[in-house]
Parts: C-alpha cells; structure tokens; sequence
C-alpha cells in the first residue's frame, strides 16, 4: 500500500534501474493511473485477501 502510505517514491529506484515494481492496494482502485504513470505492476485487493483481484494495467 505505498500510495495509501506515502512510500511510492521509494520503489522508484527499482524502476530506474529495469527492476519490475509489484505492489498491492486494498479496497481502492483511486491509485491506478498514478501506479500506471509509475510503472508498476499494481492490484487491487480485498483487504480479505480472498481470490477477488483487479490488475492496474489495462484500466
């Protein structure tokens, strides 16, 4: 949950240097467009973590 946290600039190395970013948020889907924006491989959970999942790209 690094958006709903403020820590997203921390990955950013990652990205930087070819690394791929997976990241999960639970319950919102507000953040795709920055997690897109960023390049990371963003889900959005069920805080439940029950098999419900809808993946960033593509939204």
């Amino acid at each position: 949950e690094c958006f709903k946290f403020n820590e997203c600039d921390t990955l950013l190395p990652f990205i930087n240097a070819g690394k791929p970013v997976f990241q999960t948020e639970y319950d919102t889907s507000q953040y795709c467009a920055q997690a897109n924006a960023m390049n990371f491989n963003s889900l959005v959970k069920h805080l439940s973590l029950d098999a419900w999942r809808q993946p960033c790209r593509g939204t």
